[in-house]
């Protein structure tokens, strides 16, 4: 039975949000093919190691609760002592922020690295945005080294895969978040029927709704439907209200 690590910030007990969903899924689905999974995840404080279903969470943390770039530094190197002295065949990373952690375990063990591409850096086609700030175009370097440091690249669509595959030799693999297996005629009957987008979450600009509303004029028989908090955190929600209305 093949061992997998998976080193993410986020998982769904601690922290609900798409990444933490994303990391459940990856885990659950493993396990269920009959893989050997441990995931190492962030939480604030104490250590906690949870058997949680058919999937063991390993909970590190440190004791501050702003997940900033030394936080980060710290939580990769606990990951690392944690996971050093154990024998894993895969180590999956859903985000950059693990891969510290994989690159250190590396150099003791050989094993292969799996990541998802980010897929705001994938839009931007590695260059930065115009108008980038400091804190972004950190993020992006750090998003580039990861990506290095990664065997096997996964990424959702394939626009996404295209462009990193311009620009790295890695391997890359095409895994939509919601693939599902269809007959011919299963395929056949759903292209027949109305069709519709439903979007719910944070109205954030690395969402990328603005792209997705002005596609639609690209896809006139199709109706999107968008559902989200309000805040004032997003000062574009009104440019996107604007944008929807025309």
């Amino acid at each position: 039975m093949k061992k997998i690590a998976i080193i993410s910030s986020a998982y769904y007990s601690n922290i609900w949000n798409g990444q933490g969903r994303h990391t459940y899924s990856i885990a659950y689905g493993l396990a269920k093919k009959g893989y050997d999974v441990t995931v190492y995840s962030y939480l604030p404080g104490e250590q906690k190691n949870v058997q949680n279903g058919q999937v063991m969470l390993v909970q590190l943390g440190v004791n501050d609760r702003a997940f900033n770039f030394d936080v980060i530094d710290q939580w990769n190197e606990r990951v690392f002592q944690e996971m050093k002295n154990k024998n894993f065949d895969i180590i999956m990373l859903p985000h950059w922020h693990g891969w510290k952690a994989a690159q250190c375990y590396r150099v003791k063990k050989t094993t292969k690295v799996v990541g998802y591409i980010p897929s705001s850096h994938a839009l931007n086609g590695f260059s930065y945005p115009l108008k980038s700030s400091e804190l972004e175009k950190n993020v992006i370097a750090l998003e580039e080294e990861y990506m290095r440091e990664c065997d096997v690249l996964i990424a959702h669509v394939n626009l996404f895969g295209q462009k990193v595959a311009e620009h790295t030799n890695r391997e890359i693999v095409i895994l939509p978040n919601c693939y599902i297996e269809m007959s011919d005629k299963e395929h056949e009957e759903i292209t027949k029927q109305e069709h519709s987008i439903l979007v719910v979450g944070r109205l954030s600009k690395e969402k990328n709704v603005e792209m997705l509303i002005r596609s639609m004029a690209l896809l006139p028989d199709v109706t999107l439907t968008i559902t989200a908090p309000e805040s004032s955190r997003y000062s574009f929600h009104s440019k996107l209200l604007n944008l929807a209305k025309h």
